[in-house]
């Protein structure tokens, strides 16, 4: 079985999360930036793109829809947003 989560990140809204096991992420609209300890580099992921993301602990910022799926899928979030300039 293949869980999902789909988000709507707002302009300037964090999301910071852990993924417990690796997930597919999509970028439905909009345009996600995100940092993930998984990884070396940061992604700016347009809509339509998606990644494959390993477990471990994941900065993301909007403004975008998004959606992750996996099998199992296990995210512990929280949200935060930045103040303004």
């Amino acid at each position: 079985m293949n869980d999902y989560l789909r988000l709507v990140l707002q302009e300037r809204e964090l999301l910071i999360a852990e993924l417990a096991a690796p997930a597919e992420l999509a970028c439905e609209s909009g345009l996600l930036w995100l940092s993930s300890s998984a990884r070396l580099d940061d992604l700016v992921l347009a809509a339509g793109e998606q990644v494959r993301l390993g477990r471990g602990h994941l900065l993301l910022e909007g403004p975008a829809a998004l959606c992750f799926h996996g099998a199992p899928l296990s995210i512990f979030p929280r949200t935060q947003s930045r103040p303004g300039n």
